[in-house]
């Protein structure tokens, strides 16, 4: 299994519409650049990674974004 790079790791910043650094918290991320809330992936790159997952073979839900990443 493959470590993270720390420094190198990045997240989803809905309102810097980026992949950004961020701080990590007990329940949130929180992007270094703005402070906002960010996530794992876009809702684009959710919405690609359900489909894919869904084409091996995975669950057949619909993503939900209300949660995504």
């Amino acid at each position: 299994m493959e470590r993270g790079d720390f420094y190198a790791d990045k997240k989803w910043c809905e309102r810097c519409s980026a992949y950004v650094h961020f701080l990590l918290s007990i329940d949130k991320s929180f992007c270094v650049e703005c402070g906002g809330v960010v996530h794992l992936f876009s809702k684009d790159d959710w919405r690609s990674f359900r489909a894919k997952t869904n084409e091996a073979g995975g669950d057949k839900a619909e993503p939900n974004l209300e949660r995504w990443a």
